[in-house]
């Protein structure tokens, strides 16, 4: 899984700056997320990265409740 976010992080800025960027494309993302929450893996750095990542999206998206949601808990996770 460590691979999965670390392709996520250094394809994060081509994924935003595409112009078809939508909700749609958070799919692969908050899969993920709960693919390493169900298997108790969901601490660490490259977690955090994940999240923050999503956090990112989301005020990409102008999506404000979803933002802050993420940021707290990017936030508990970085504390």
């Amino acid at each position: 899984m460590g691979d999965s976010i670390q392709k996520i992080i250094d394809e994060k800025e081509e994924m935003f700056a595409n112009p078809q960027f939508s909700i749609r494309s958070l799919d692969p993302l908050l899969e993920l997320e709960k693919e390493i929450v169900k298997e108790g893996m969901d601490f660490g750095d490259k977690f955090s990265s994940l999240i923050y990542a999503i956090l990112q999206a989301y005020g990409k998206l102008k999506n404000r409740p979803k933002r802050i949601e993420y940021i707290k808990k990017w936030k508990k996770l970085t504390e």
